[in-house]
């Protein structure tokens, strides 16, 4: 086998294991600290919320069909009054978003928080592997990987919503 093969298939092997640490187990978890609850919270509020805003631009569309007046308070209070979860205004916006858009692929779920940053955690080590492979050599660049991969504080954000 060469050289260049060896080299692949062992690049394959740690972003392979560093995905499966990363997700092993990942829907017994749940919001592990206070922050990732609150963006869990935020995320649900925002999957509601866009229940609701589907639900109510179907309202004006049968109103200018119709001619039927809904009333706009009615709506607005629908839309900032009935959703569960918390508004989005305390965690980082940003995780919260995708917090919404994981909610909006899996459905409602508790680990969807961690399932965000499992996701994005296991491209880590593959940014690692392009930065040292651009400063090292690809043995280097691997073990730089590796390390990535199965690092202890990079696993404790990653599997919980706090990545």
């Amino acid at each position: 086998m060469s050289a260049a093969r060896r080299h692949a298939l062992a690049f394959l092997a740690i972003a392979f294991l560093g995905v499966t640490v990363r997700f092993w187990g990942i829907t017994e978890a749940g919001p592990y600290l206070h922050d990732d609850a609150v963006f869990h919270a935020e995320g649900w509020w925002m999957s509601q919320w866009w229940d609701l805003a589907k639900d109510s631009a179907a309202r004006k569309m049968a109103e200018a069909r119709t001619g039927i007046d809904w009333k706009m308070h009615d709506e607005a209070l629908k839309l900032f009054g009935e959703p569960e979860g918390r508004a989005p205004l305390f965690g980082r916006p940003g995780m919260s978003a995708l917090v919404f858009l994981m909610m909006r692929a899996v459905g409602v779920v508790p680990w969807a928080a961690p399932a965000v940053s499992a996701l994005f955690g296991s491209l880590i080590p593959l940014l690692v592997y392009g930065i040292a492979r651009t400063l090292f050599d690809r043995r280097t660049a691997l073990f730089a990987m590796l390390f990535a991969a199965l690092g202890g504080l990079e696993l404790f954000y990653d599997r919980s919503g706090l990545g």
